[in-house]
């Protein structure tokens, strides 16, 4: 019998390896090194449970049974798995498996404005799992960016909110031997 497929430990899993599997520029960082990498992390999860992953910047596939594909383009969101029942203009939208939102602003003084306004579209969100990815360049930011993201999505008030939320924060440091995710997870209700 095979375990049920856990989108967000699959996820924490994923985007741990990632640092250890690219190759990216140990004295700086570059958004563009990082969100291509981090993009296909997550499509390949999706598009490995037969989900239809949309997002730009990718490459276009179909998986050889007809389940899932990659299409490269943007639905709503930097990134989404949307479970279809069929293909092409006879599809049946069945749900919102994943919307993700990656904010990678270069600057420290940036962030906290960027990474709240692609969260607020995650908070709006009816999908099972809400994925923000950001960075931050130490541990202690993380954990006040969590704490800011969470209390937003607390106040926001909508009938019948489900799902959950998952945040990914990427810290970088100059000094770090190498780059690491951190994660928050919480109950969108």
């Amino acid at each position: 019998m095979t375990k049920p497929f856990d989108k967000a430990t699959a996820i924490k899993e994923a985007l741990r390896q990632l640092p250890q599997t690219n190759t990216f520029d140990a004295q700086h960082f570059w958004p563009s090194e990082w969100t291509r990498p981090i993009k296909t992390t997550i499509a390949e999860l999706g598009f490995q449970q037969d989900q239809s992953v949309w997002a730009s910047g990718l490459d276009e596939k179909d998986s050889p049974d007809g389940g899932g594909c990659i299409v490269n383009q943007e639905w709503l969101f930097d990134l989404c798995w949307i479970d279809y029942h069929g293909r092409g203009p006879t599809r049946e939208f069945r749900s919102l498996e994943l919307a993700m939102e990656c904010e990678l602003p270069l600057t420290k003084k940036q962030r906290p404005g960027a990474v709240l306004d692609d969260f607020e579209k995650l908070i709006i969100a009816n999908a099972d799992l809400k994925l923000m990815v950001f960075q931050v360049d130490e541990m202690r930011e993380a954990e006040e960016q969590f704490s800011i993201l969470q209390n937003h999505a607390k106040k926001f008030v909508m009938q019948n909110q489900s799902g959950a939320y998952l945040l990914a924060g990427l810290v970088w440091k100059h000094q770090h031997q190498h780059p690491g995710f951190v994660f928050k997870e919480f109950p969108a209700a």
